[in-house]
């Protein structure tokens, strides 16, 4: 019993080194793994190459667009959302051009917002304006078709590229077109038009939604947009390197349709609340390891369309 008691200590020693190198073995093992993974990768990538491109370089390129500003807005004010962080609020452009109720009170104004959470605050701002506010959120409890006091319209429905009455989430969920069509607004543009919406598997809608108004032609059909852009990380992730490529592929579309930023927020909202740390910012703790880290970049954008039409039908 006392020759048991005295080798104790050893057995535990020797325990912890088997248990210590079996460790490190496999966390060595799993960086090999990851380092071979990324250099079989990186044999694919031409450096220079729009869409071809290092995740470092697409992930700049990205980044460098997205905060351009391209339009100076000399008449706008944020709207909506939580007065203590901005949360839940956007910019709005008031330039006459941009927003006709500013010089006619007559002018039908058409407003969607996809994605709300819970907070219409931004809605229904918009709808003390004047405008006709309709709402769209699948994952919200509100009953499908709700009308709050303000006159904003709820929908139990959300933006994809395709109409299907329940997805792999059970949500109902339409296109652009559909929608415009269901809710009898062919032939008018709309004024403001919003996404904000996540997507469950990561990422958001606001790719599909930019994608629809390229291919059908709507991108005519609206004065002003404004979208949060999710781009995860890390983006040397093949799933999220594809989408850093394709939302810049589509902006650069957009811009040439017209569309114009002025207003550009990096939302570091849910890292300053999980590091309660209030001086976090997305140029110093996000934008450097976007590439290989695990943050995701949120950007609030708004943009002006400077080749909106007079009157969209929809066909």
């Amino acid at each position: 019993m006392m020759r048991i008691y005295k080798s104790f200590p050893v057995i535990c020693i020797i325990i912890f080194i088997i248990m210590f190198t079996y460790y490190n073995i496999r966390t060595l093992e799993y960086a090999l793994f990851r380092t071979i993974e990324v250099l079989t990768v990186h044999e694919n990538y031409n450096v220079g190459v729009i869409g071809h491109a290092p995740p470092q370089e697409e992930s700049e390129r990205l980044w460098e667009f997205v905060h351009k500003l391209q339009y100076q807005c000399k008449k706008s004010a944020r709207i909506g959302g939580n007065s203590h962080n901005g949360d839940g609020s956007y910019e709005i452009c008031f330039e006459d051009k941009y927003w006709p109720l500013q010089s006619s009170s007559s002018h039908k104004c058409l407003v969607y917002s996809f994605g709300i959470g819970g907070d219409i605050s931004f809605d229904e701002a918009l709808a003390n304006k004047g405008c006709e506010v309709h709402s769209f959120d699948p994952s919200t409890k509100w009953e499908d078709g709700r009308v709050f006091p303000s006159g904003v319209t709820f929908h139990k429905i959300g933006i994809s590229d395709k109409d299907l009455d329940a997805d792999e989430s059970g949500w109902k969920m339409r296109t652009l077109q559909t929608i415009l069509k269901e809710l009898g607004h062919s032939g008018r543009v709309l004024d403001v038009l919003k996404v904000d919406t996540d997507a469950p598997d990561g990422g958001g809608f606001e790719d599909r939604l930019m994608q629809e108004l390229l291919d059908t032609g709507l991108h005519r059909c609206v004065r002003q947009l404004t979208m949060e852009i999710h781009i995860p990380g890390p983006i040397s992730r093949p799933k999220w390197l594809n989408r850093c490529r394709t939302v810049y592929q589509q902006m650069m579309q957009m811009n040439d349709k017209g569309y114009k930023t002025f207003n550009v927020t990096d939302n570091v909202r849910y890292l300053q609340t999980i590091f309660k740390d209030p001086t976090i910012t997305g140029e110093k703790n996000v934008r450097p390891y976007l590439a290989y880290g695990i943050n995701t970049a949120l950007w609030e954008i708004t943009q002006v369309n400077t080749q909106v039409t007079d009157t969209c039908v929809v066909k």
